[in-house]
């Protein structure tokens, strides 16, 4: 239960630092331009447009920060969530295969971070509905 907790805060501050990144002033609110209307009944539509703004925590974005930069996360001690998800790449590693621990190639490529906390579904083949459900896929991965 202690390890499940602390997966889901690594992954809520990565969300948390994913969002802070996008926001070029880093405040404590995100905020995301909407060209659809508002007014409009979204009822029957299969998702839902990016909210305008979102409050964060400045201390768990700080917290996300160090740890989606964290190598020792990792089984080695060598990879970190920003390894294959580089902010500076569109938030992902742009390889064919993710190289994972002990430099071991990986089935797939990383898909991109950003704006993950809203995908319906997670993972390239839609396993896991959300990001605290998807969270134990990389972490036991042995690659």
């Amino acid at each position: 239960m202690k390890n499940q907790s602390i997966i889901l805060v690594v992954v809520l501050a990565a969300v948390g630092l994913i969002l802070w990144r996008q926001h070029p002033s880093h405040t404590s609110a995100v905020t995301v331009n909407a060209d659809a209307d508002e007014s409009i009944a979204r009822t029957n539509e299969p998702i839902d447009p990016l909210p305008r703004t979102v409050s964060l925590d400045e201390r768990k974005v700080s917290l996300g920060e160090q740890l989606f930069n964290e190598t020792k996360l990792s089984h080695d001690n060598t990879v970190s969530c920003a390894s294959c998800h580089a902010l500076t790449k569109g938030g992902t590693d742009q390889l064919q295969r993710s190289i994972g621990i002990n430099g071991q190639i990986g089935d797939i490529n990383a898909p991109t971070v950003l704006n993950a906390a809203y995908n319906f579904k997670q993972f390239w083949d839609g396993r896991a509905d959300t990001l605290e459900e998807q969270v134990n896929g990389p972490i036991a991965n042995l690659k």
